[in-house]
Parts: C-alpha cells; sequence; structure tokens
C-alpha cells in the first residue's frame, strides 16, 4: 500500500500493513477526511465537513 492509501484505509478502520505516520494535518486534509474517509455519527458534522470542503475545493 502507498502512504495516502494506509491513511485512508486507517480512517475508515480498515487493516492495513503498516501503521500511517502523519506529521500534522492541514485544514484542508482535515475536512476533506470528515467529507469523504472518515465521516463522523454525527450527521450535522459530516455536513459541516461537506460544506467546507467544496467551499475550499471551488477557491483552489
Amino acid at each position: 500500500m502507498i502512504s495516502r492509501e494506509i491513511v485512508l484505509a486507517a480512517a475508515r478502520g480498515e487493516a492495513v500493513d503498516r501503521v500511517p505516520v502523519m506529521y500534522w494535518i492541514n485544514p484542508h486534509m482535515a475536512i476533506r477526511m470528515m467529507d469523504e474517509s472518515a465521516p463522523a455519527e454525527n450527521h450535522a458534522i459530516n455536513r459541516v465537513g461537506k460544506f467546507l470542503w467544496h467551499h475550499f475545493a471551488s477557491r483552489r
């Protein structure tokens, strides 16, 4: 697995071949993970994550 696959699999709670190491998560990555990779139990948080990610993605 490449680093990206390892981090995304770990965020989804799947088995990985090694422990992912992340030195920091910038705000864009955190919001994208909330939107796509690891949605929260709370639907309101998911809506905020989705809104913010699309807002940041459209401003690039």
